[in-house]
């Protein structure tokens, strides 16, 4: 059995230091191998300190816990208040991480301040109070509380030269201030921690990686890609340096949702699947943005019950309420879409500007369709401003499109198409091939009401064939509609035949009022033709087009809007 002893043997000293010292190597397995063996031998908080340390770098969850809450009860025994505040803090970030109760750990972070009471401040504990409940306030959008205690963690740590600490804080505050807005400021304290962590003078692995994750989740935050993709590679050989499974994990989420905006699907959609379930299995708290994630991407794929499934599963996460949002505008439920929108920007404080403004840019469109003009101008004022402060090209295009949205909604169809322009050409400098899709229908709309139909269904067709290619069934319908639309008001009812490839003048006729969803009947009587001879021209452009059984229409309709070419500007 075990022994409880102030005076252990000297074996188990032996292996308690054979423990640490693994620790410090970075060799988890051995480290957990000695710190068991040594609690054979004595029950101590040393040993389940150690313990505790060793299976939380193997995602040994049930092992995280039982040795970290029996030694922070055996520091608290023996009157170690730095011991036992130091297991309340590490445990408040693992009732978090691993199982997502955010109750239970705000309850570990309040133990942890009643043994810090007992402290003489400042010191090492301290200091980890404040990198850690600033890194639980930033998880939840308490922007105010993660500001201060990054700053206060600054302070305790230079007062004390813990360079660890120091770095942890900068960086924290560093993602606190670009989160804000303050990029330059913000940008810089980062690129510091993350120099002095590769230069090798942060010597914990958790605090490396950490330092370089921040840095990462900046540049996402305010859509800096290119940089975020050339620092998730350097995370990535980090994390299988250290054996960081979970971080990887962590790394492999968010870079998925660069691959998302960058159109790369299938890839996307590898990474979130393998990493998601990884996470899941065992640190829960982190697999929602992963969930979130996968969600965006059903949405985008038009899957969308898939897509309320998943942001049901990541409830907590508050970007779940936007992408339940979007869900609810496409399915028609403008009230409900602004209700969900309106719930986020409440949650997500004012400060956090990044966060703010896809839904910002949301809340736009979809006040503008349920005729709310003024919530809806609001909404660009807050964007228009938030753009001042971030001025790179993804943001300038959300705010483009907006400024577009509502030009069109006072009938001003000039500034309308300059918007909508600006948006597509920042859009696809951003390397967004779905946001540059969108804007382009956005700006089609707005050329075809202003008689400009050859150029709205060039732009149309950019658009069906970017959706084509991407998967993205809701856009490829959208656009569809558009054109069928565009063919509508042009071509066919001004009496010009616009002849398509291979197509003779009479099958082009026909073609076009396929697209339109005619029947054969229909066609028949609009035409003034037989139903027969419709038939026969109908069978003659199926037999071209290769198309048989019940898709031939929807293949025939798909050649119609693909090569569709309106009426020229002068005869629309």
């Amino acid at each position: 059995g075990l022994v409880e002893t102030k005076h252990p043997p000297s074996d188990y000293k032996h292996i308690l230091t054979s423990g640490n010292q693994a620790l410090a190597s970075g060799d988890w397995e051995l480290a957990k191998i000695c710190f068991e063996q040594a609690h054979q031998i004595a029950d101590t908080a040393e040993t389940l300190d150690g313990l505790g340390m060793a299976a939380w770098w193997l995602d040994d969850v049930d092992t995280v816990f039982s040795s970290r809450e029996r030694a922070y009860t055996l520091f608290r025994e023996r009157g170690d208040d730095n011991g036992a505040a130091r297991m309340a803090i590490w445990l408040a970030v693992d009732s978090f991480i691993y199982r997502g109760a955010e109750a239970i750990s705000s309850g570990w972070l309040r133990r942890g301040e009643r043994c810090l009471g007992a402290i003489e401040y400042p010191s090492l504990e301290h200091g980890l109070m404040m990198v850690a409940s600033g890194y639980l306030a930033l998880e939840s959008h308490d922007i105010g509380t993660a500001r201060s205690a990054s700053l206060e963690g600054q302070e305790i740590s230079r007062q004390l030269g813990l360079v660890d600490l120091e770095m942890l804080s900068i960086a924290l505050y560093g993602l606190v201030r670009v989160s804000e807005g303050a990029v330059d400021e913000g940008m810089r304290l980062l690129d510091e921690a993350v120099t002095a962590s590769m230069a090798g003078e942060v010597t914990d692995p958790d605090a490396v990686v950490t330092c370089c994750c921040y840095l990462f989740y900046a540049c996402e935050r305010v859509r800096d890609y290119d940089r975020a993709i050339q620092w998730c590679e350097t995370i990535k050989r980090l994390c299988q340096r250290w054996s960081y499974r979970s971080m990887f994990s962590v790394c492999r989420t968010h870079y998925a949702g660069v691959l998302i905006w960058r159109g790369n699907w299938e890839e996307a959609e590898r990474e979130l699947s393998e990493s998601t379930a990884e996470l899941l299995a065992g640190r829960a708290g982190w697999a929602l943005e992963g969930l979130v994630r996968t969600g965006e991407l059903r949405l985008r794929q038009g899957r969308f019950s898939e897509a309320e499934s998943l942001f049901e599963q990541a409830a907590a996460h508050p970007k779940s309420l936007v992408g339940m949002a979007e869900l609810a505008y496409e399915r028609g439920e403008t009230q409900s879409s602004i209700d969900l929108l309106a719930r986020f920007l409440r949650r997500v404080s004012e400060d956090e500007r990044t966060e703010r403004v896809s839904a910002l840019e949301r809340m736009v469109r979809v006040c503008l369709d349920a005729g709310d003009a003024d919530r809806a101008r609001d909404a660009l004022g807050e964007l228009e401003g938030i753009a001042r402060i971030l001025t790179n090209d993804p943001i300038s295009a959300s705010l483009a499109l907006a400024q577009g949205l509502v030009a069109r909604a006072t009938g001003d169809m000039e500034a309308a198409r300059l918007s909508f322009e600006d948006a597509v050409d920042l859009y696809s400098r951003s390397q967004a091939p779905f946001e540059t899709a969108d804007a382009r229908l956005e700006l089609a709309d707005v050329l075809g009401q202003s008689g400009r139909h050859s150029a709205a269904v060039e732009e149309v067709r950019e658009a069906l064939s970017t959706s084509e290619r991407l998967g993205a069934a809701s856009l490829e319908s959208r656009a569809r509609r558009e054109l069928q639309e565009l063919l509508a008001t042009a071509g066919t009812q001004a009496g010009e035949v616009q002849l398509l490839p291979g197509m003779t003048r009479r099958e082009s006729e026909i073609l076009a009022l396929i697209a339109l969803g005619r029947t054969n009947q229909e066609i028949a009587a609009e035409l003034f033709l037989s139903i027969r001879t419709v038939e026969r021209h109908v069978s003659s452009i199926y037999q071209k087009l290769g198309a048989t059984g019940a898709s031939a229409r929807a293949l025939a309709t798909s050649f119609a809007l693909r090569h569709a070419v309106a009426t020229p500007p002068e005869r629309a």
